[in-house]
């Protein structure tokens, strides 16, 4: 995960949409925790992330996630709420994606609409040594393990949505440390990533 510049970061205005917190109140109440407490130690409440169009802070957001994923010792918490997320989900954006023809052109038109998702995410595709990965990035402010596990899970929702489930990747990196159970990421994503890497996180499509 690259780290921006404290100045990039803050020149962001930093909104996520609500649909972020997509089943976060059952997510937490599975969980055993009082979804509402933590809603309010986040300074958010469940009209704020009713709308799931409606934008919120992003500080709150991964502030709760962080909070959640400690008070449950569920430290896959973020992967938890990815799970939850539909293709459906993206809103409108859908519509567009599921008629594109390849990983790159999919995460070309996330990034020209990345507005309308949310502010502190960066996507991109790399070429190395004659291999492309998905780049997911978080802007450093708000650079938490919870939220990348969100983003990348959503992330991996949006190319497999829309590519009708054809697409699959090769391997994940993540730049956090692993947590002690790993099984959530492999039924998650199909395959085992691999953990504390150095370089952002990624995704290796097929083909």
């Amino acid at each position: 995960m690259r780290h921006c510049s404290p100045r990039e970061a803050h020149a962001l205005p930093a909104n996520v949409r609500a649909v972020s917190l997509s089943c976060y109140i059952e997510v937490a109440s599975f969980l055993g925790l009082d979804a509402y407490e933590m809603l309010r130690g986040a300074q958010l409440t469940p009209q704020m992330i009713a709308d799931p169009e409606s934008r919120i802070p992003a500080r709150s957001v991964c502030n709760l996630l962080e909070d959640s994923a400690r008070a449950s010792s569920c430290m896959t918490f973020g992967l938890a709420m990815a799970e939850c997320r539909t293709f459906a989900s993206l809103g409108p954006l859908s519509l567009l994606l599921e008629h594109l023809g390849s990983a790159r052109e999919i995460i070309e038109a996330l990034t020209e609409y990345r507005r309308h998702l949310n502010d502190v995410i960066i996507l991109g595709v790399d070429d190395s040594d004659s291999e492309e990965f998905i780049r997911v990035e978080l802007l450093a402010d708000f650079a938490t393990p919870q939220a990348a596990d969100l983003a990348i899970g959503v992330a991996y929702v949006a190319l497999r949505g829309a590519s009708r489930f054809r697409w699959q990747p090769l391997e994940i990196h993540f730049s956090h440390v692993a947590p002690d159970d790993r099984a959530p990421y492999e039924r998650v994503f199909g395959v085992l990533p691999l953990f504390s890497r150095s370089r952002p996180e990624r995704v290796k499509p097929h083909g």
